[in-house]
């Protein structure tokens, strides 16, 4: 299921199987974490947006592994055009992969997230992505 953000330009894979690690992976690569990077490409695609050369731009896609217990990711947008109003989002999840593609200038900060009935609350800490024009992809936790 693929699902485009309302709120910005980010789009979010709750379920790409062709990608998933054996299971037995799982406990490895997260090694305790919420979250991990499982890979990261960048890929020059047509967007056709105005900012874009001749409509084209280098997009930066970032797989990451999610542990179970995580229910949703909470996804905020720290970049510089962000609209106060709709920068954090809720995304639930279906799978213990989620790909995410930013687009150059976006920056965002991820949250993997647990609920308890009505409420949530965060698991470990939080990520940092980056889109192609701003540095390093992830900002890992330490």
């Amino acid at each position: 299921m693929t699902e485009v953000g309302q709120q910005s330009s980010t789009f979010l894979v709750t379920s790409w199987d062709s990608i998933r690690p054996a299971p037995g992976t799982f406990a490895e690569i997260l090694s305790g974490r919420s979250l991990a990077l499982f890979g990261e490409s960048e890929t020059e695609l047509f967007t056709g947006r105005p900012q874009a050369d001749d409509g084209y731009e280098l997009l930066r896609f970032i797989e990451l592994l999610v542990d179970k217990e995580v229910s949703h990711l909470e996804i905020e947008s720290m970049s510089p055009d962000a609209d106060a109003g709709r920068s954090l989002i809720h995304k639930p999840l279906i799978s213990q992969v989620a790909l995410l593609a930013l687009f150059p200038g976006e920056r965002f900060t991820i949250h993997a997230m647990g609920r308890e009935g009505a409420t949530s609350y965060p698991l470990g800490e939080a990520y940092e992505l980056t889109g192609s024009d701003l540095g390093p992809v992830v900002d890992l936790p330490t």
